[in-house]
């Protein structure tokens, strides 16, 4: 499906068990952005913030300044794996989420830690479709020295936007795309990335919610 097979029709008699009530067809948000002529796009030499703007980040014009770190706490957690007998599933990111805020304070209480030379001032505005293709492949288990199951990773992303919408596992496509729909996000650049790197702000207005996706992974 990945590759833009329709399995709609295929697909017709089996139950959404079969599928984890995942689409047999992606998804006009899914395919905005996919190359279905390959696998692992979203990183280049330019790393996976260059994959979410299209070009490489220091050449964005349109930036954000971020504002005063929102009260709020922020508890990380690795993704969950898609299969029960995966449990040695390679992740080099981590999720936090979803908080009662906006994205852009969630990551200025997320960098008020760094030390004050390597704390950022601004970020990236992007879409949620541009970083899609990347969440699938870094949640399907890419990094330096592992290959991602792009399949696993849709899955893995379709279960995360259910878990922030608070949805339930066997709600239908149509809710999701509709709370994807809502979506603003933000990406960033840390001052050690390098080419194995994943930054996203998300953030749902209507809700009033954020949640990221953050991590390296070193080569």
């Amino acid at each position: 499906m990945l590759r833009g097979e329709d399995l709609r029709q295929e697909a017709a008699g089996l139950g959404p068990q079969m599928s984890g009530d995942i689409p047999y067809a992606l998804r006009p948000w899914e395919a905005e952005y996919r190359n279905p002529c390959e696998s692992a796009e979203g990183h280049s030499r330019h790393g996976a913030a260059g994959g979410l703007t299209g070009i490489p980040t220091h050449l964005v014009p349109a930036r954000v300044r971020l504002p005063a770190p929102g009260a709020v706490t922020l508890t990380w957690t690795s993704p969950q794996p898609v299969l029960p007998w995966a449990s040695d599933t390679y992740c080099y990111a981590e999720v936090a989420g979803p908080v009662r805020s906006g994205a852009a304070s969630a990551l200025a209480r997320h960098l008020s830690g760094r030390p004050r030379h390597e704390r950022l001032t601004q970020a990236i505005p992007v879409t949620f479709a541009s970083a899609y293709p990347a969440l699938v492949n870094v949640l399907g288990g890419q990094g330096a020295y592992t290959h991602e199951s792009a399949a696993a990773g849709r899955i893995a992303v379709w279960r995360l936007l259910r878990s922030m919408a608070r949805l339930s596992g066997t709600s239908p496509a149509d809710a999701v795309s509709e709370y994807v729909a809502g979506l603003n996000c933000l990406t960033w650049e840390e001052p050690s990335d390098d080419i194995w790197f994943l930054h996203v702000a998300v953030e749902h207005p209507a809700t009033g919610t954020a949640w990221l996706v953050d991590g390296q992974d070193i080569d």
